[in-house]
């Protein structure tokens, strides 16, 4: 488990599974079980959902923000979601 500041305030995130877990709770209760997590050599990206790849599903993939690691991107996924 790290620990890292963001902003001013200090926060300890969460290990892999415990994110995982998480992201698939609202996952299940939300959009249907479905969760897209993708690995690129240019990072992480991940979305509730799955794209449609045979229509335009490669753009919305590529708009997707990406993360050096697994867990920024579970953070990330799982902060937006609670935001909205």
């Amino acid at each position: 488990m790290a620990i890292y500041k963001r902003g001013s305030k200090e926060r300890e995130s969460m290990d892999n599974d415990t994110l995982l877990k998480m992201a698939e709770k609202i996952a299940l209760t939300k959009y249907g079980g479905h969760l897209s997590i993708f690995r690129f050599t240019t990072g992480w990206k991940a979305m509730f959902g799955t794209p449609n790849l045979d229509i335009d599903g490669h753009k919305e993939v590529s708009s997707l923000q990406s993360f050096d690691s697994l867990e920024e991107t579970l953070e990330n996924l799982i902060i937006s979601e609670l935001k909205e």
